[in-house]
Formats: C-alpha cells, sequence, structure tokens
C-alpha cells in the first residue's frame, strides 16, 4: 500500500525505483503507440490483462501527474474491467488482491452507471477480503475494506452531485460549475482529491505555445508552432535530437498537445526540456501559474501537501486567460451540460454524507 500510496497512511510515501520503472513502460508505449505495444497475446491472458490494466490505468495517473494525461485512458480502463468481470469471471480468474485492481479503474469513470456498478463489486471485495483474513490480521483487513468502500462510495457521491469530477476541472481547463467550489471547499472534501495538483510545467508550456501561433488549437499543434517554439529557446528543429519527430509519431503536421507534452518529458528530450523551461516566456507563465494554484506562491514545487498548500478551488477562468491568451474556459465536449441547480439543491445529500463520514471517522474512538 506503500508503494502504490494508497491510505491515509501512504499520502507522502514514493518510491522512486518503482516510479522509475512506470516511466520507462510508459515511454515504451508512447513510442510504440498502444496497439503495437500491446500487440503479444500474452496481454490476452487473465495476468496480462490484469497487468494491462494496471499500465493504462495506475502507471499513467503516477507518471503524468496532474495533466491530462493522467486520465487519458480511463475511458478504456473502465471498458476492459468490465470486460473482466463479465459473468463476475474475476472471481474465478484473480485473488482478492488482484481484483482490487480490476475494480480500481471503476471508480475513475466520469460515468454514472460505471460508478453504480464499482460499488457493487467494491462491496462484495471488502466481505472477501476480511473472510479471507486470518484472526491476527483480521482488524487490519477490516480497516483497508472500510477505507476503500469509503473512497469508492465518494467518488459516486461526486458523480450523482455533478455528473463529473470537480476536482479535474483546473487540470482538464474546464469551467467549475454550479455548487462545485463550495465541494471543493468542503472541509470534508476527500483526500483522494488531493493527489492530482495541476502541473504548472505543462500549462505554462501551452502557454508560450499559444503565443506563439495565434488562435492555436490545442489538439492539432502545428509543426510551425512548435519551430517557433524551439527558435525562441535557442534551439533548431533540425537538430536530429530535436523533438519535432513527435510529427512521425502522431502521423502528420500536427499533434494534440497532451502527446506534445508527453514527448518532451522522454529521457533523449530532457536538455530541450529543460530549455524550454528556464526561457524567459515560460518562465514567467509557470511562476504566474503557480501563483494561481498555491495559497503562498513563494512556496516550493511540487507542494509537501496539496491539501494545505493549493487553492481548494482553483480559478480556472484565470488559469485559462492565462494559458489561452485572454480566451475563456470551455467545456470539453464530453462533458455534461449543466443542469442549472446549485450546491443547495442537492445540500441535504451531502449533508447526510457528511455525517456519515463523522459517524464512520468516530467510530471505536472514545472521544466521540
Amino acid at each position: 500500500m506503500l508503494k502504490w500510496r494508497i491510505g491515509p497512511f501512504a499520502r507522502s510515501a514514493e518510491n522512486e525505483d518503482f516510479l522509475r520503472t512506470q516511466r520507462q513502460w510508459c515511454e515504451r508505449m508512447h513510442r510504440e503507440g498502444q496497439n503495437r505495444f500491446f500487440a503479444d497475446p500474452a496481454w490476452e491472458t487473465p495476468k496480462g490483462r490484469l497487468a494491462k490494466l494496471i499500465m493504462i490505468d495506475q502507471f499513467q495517473r503516477s507518471v503524468y501527474r496532474g495533466t491530462p494525461l493522467a486520465y487519458a485512458n480511463d475511458a478504456a480502463a473502465a471498458s476492459l474491467s468490465r470486460e473482466i468481470c463479465e459473468d463476475d469471471r474475476e472471481l474465478s480468474d484473480y485473488n482478492v488482491i488482484e481484483r482490487l485492481w480490476i475494480y480500481m479503474p471503476l471508480s475513475h469513470a466520469e460515468d454514472l452507471k460505471t460508478q453504480e456498478f464499482s460499488i457493487e463489486k467494491i462491496a462484495r471485495w471488502s466481505v472477501d477480503l476480511v473472510a479471507e483474513a486470518p484472526p491476527r490480521r483480521r482488524r487490519i483487513n477490516q480497516f483497508v475494506s472500510w477505507s476503500l468502500n469509503k473512497a469508492f462510495i465518494e467518488h459516486s457521491e461526486a458523480l450523482l452531485l455533478f455528473g463529473r469530477f470537480p476536482h479535474r476541472n483546473a487540470i482538464m481547463l474546464r469551467s467549475h460549475r454550479g455548487g462545485e467550489p463550495r465541494y471543493l471547499t468542503d472541509t470534508l472534501r476527500p483526500l483522494w482529491s488531493f493527489t492530482q495538483p495541476p502541473d504548472p510545467d505543462y500549462f505554462a508550456l501551452l502557454g508560450a505555445l499559444h503565443r506563439m501561433e495565434e488562435g492555436l488549437e490545442e489538439d492539432r499543434v502545428t509543426r510551425e508552432a512548435l519551430a517557433r517554439l524551439l527558435h525562441a529557446a535557442g534551439l533548431s528543429p533540425e537538430d536530429p535530437a530535436s523533438p519535432m519527430d513527435v510529427f512521425d509519431l502522431a502521423g502528420g503536421d500536427a499533434a494534440p498537445y497532451p502527446i506534445l507534452f508527453r514527448h518532451l518529458r522522454l529521457p533523449e528530450h530532457a536538455r530541450t526540456f529543460d530549455a524550454l523551461r528556464r526561457m524567459p516566456l515560460t518562465a514567467d507563465l509557470a511562476k504566474t501559474v503557480k501563483g494561481l494554484l498555491l495559497k503562498d506562491g513563494d512556496l516550493a514545487w511540487p507542494p509537501r501537501s496539496a491539501k494545505h498548500s493549493l487553492e481548494p478551488a482553483i480559478d480556472v477562468a484565470a488559469l485559462s486567460r492565462l494559458v489561452r491568451g485572454g480566451e475563456t474556459p470551455t467545456e470539453t465536449a464530453d462533458s455534461i451540460p449543466d443542469s442549472g441547480g446549485t450546491m443547495d439543491d442537492v445540500s441535504p445529500s451531502l449533508t447526510v454524507w457528511r455525517w456519515l463520514r463523522l459517524i464512520l471517522k468516530c467510530s471505536g474512538s472514545a472521544r466521540c
């Protein structure tokens, strides 16, 4: 649990060797493309499907923390998870620990039906986890069971109230809707919602590209825009080590910005990435982005505690104007239309959850 950073005692733990391994696998998948990377029939065995699920769901979150890349495979991972669970096949093919990683992607999906399915699965898993525990480990397994049930319910609660995860709004540059700022600033906001603080470098480089090409389309960054950015940093687009080869991977003269950012993070482009970060335009943008994200703009990045250091409800409108050079944030194409409601419309439900959380938190404590 420490290695995977799960649980209230693991939030500050990070296994650098394991993270390095995850990064190497993600980089290989980037270079080869998912179709080629997962072409080996071994990926279709029970263990192979489990490994694939962990890669596209968990590895992405660790390696590309704070960027839209962390969520890029959520729909595919949830779909694969449901396939594995068809006719309860996961009960015969996987042990109880492996099943947790089968169910985890279900809780990440911004889809209410998938969330309902996740609650059904984690509830059954929790019973099995405790039932299989030897007497000396029963209390530990009960605690793990309670913690994960609580987290899955909190994910589903957010989808029930808002149709999406409000804590992702800043990373996705989508404007807050009715009630979401209040949810984000609530003192009982779930801990897991602080584990993806927006990456200032991601937004600073995007802002620099917007200033290189007027009317830049973020899903189609052109060769010309990237070449101008490289020139501005004193780099040559014609250099054999130039990241211009991203367009070969993309198969055209344009590439989505998240793919470009992922390409720049490859080890062979480390010097280019550092040069782009140090150029005055990008450095100034990064400093301003940090000022929007942090309660104290002078704090070092990344913050030791996102919960205590970051603004809980980040000003997405200001962030979008900064990045896009004056534009206002827009909803993503697949976002759920606003029903026009406010947090007041759902506050009775949220109040029930607050009381439930307090009761669970205090259970077994003499002070309560």
